[in-house]
Parts: C-alpha cells; sequence; structure tokens
C-alpha cells in the first residue's frame, strides 16, 4: 500500500532550532512519530496517546532531521527540525 502524502501539512515542531526538549504538534492521536537524521537512520520512534509529543534532543548531534507521522490510516506528514 503506497503513503498518502499530505503536502499541506498542519505537522510543526517548536522551538525549531532547539537545543533541549522539542514539542511536535499537529498530527492525529495514535499515528507514529519517527524522527531520523540526514543519514535516513531512525533516531526516535513512538506512538502517541494525544496530539502533542514532547522528546528531548539534547544529547543528539547537531544537524538537520525529518520529522514523520504515520496515523493509522496510513496518512504520512513530515516536517523538518534543526538541532543545534
Amino acid at each position: 500500500e503506497v503513503e498518502k502524502i499530505i503536502e499541506k501539512t498542519s505537522l510543526s515542531v517548536f522551538p525549531n532550532p532547539a537545543t533541549n526538549d522539542v514539542t511536535i504538534i499537529g498530527f492525529l492521536p495514535q499515528s507514529i512519530i519517527q524522527i531520523f537524521n540526514v543519514m535516513g537512520q531512525l533516531v526516535h520512534e513512538e506512538k502517541a496517546n494525544s496530539n502533542t509529543l514532547k522528546v528531548n534532543v539534547s544529547q543528539w548531534a547537531k544537524g538537520l532531521y525529518i520529522i514523520k507521522t504515520i496515523t493509522l490510516g496510513g496518512v504520512l506528514q513530515q516536517c523538518k527540525l534543526v538541532v543545534q
């Protein structure tokens, strides 16, 4: 099955750029949240019980990350995060 991609996403992350905790909002509850580094490696994965998720990035390498959310129905959203 091909994932459906939402072009105009309501997904957002703040603060961005980040150094400690980031808050991700704008996805449906029960979504899978995945965060990848620029090499495509999965660095964080979590099933969200609400439509907000807080992630601590203080130990992550500086650089660009891609946040992807996948709903139970297979709808994919994504946005970028910069860790400083």
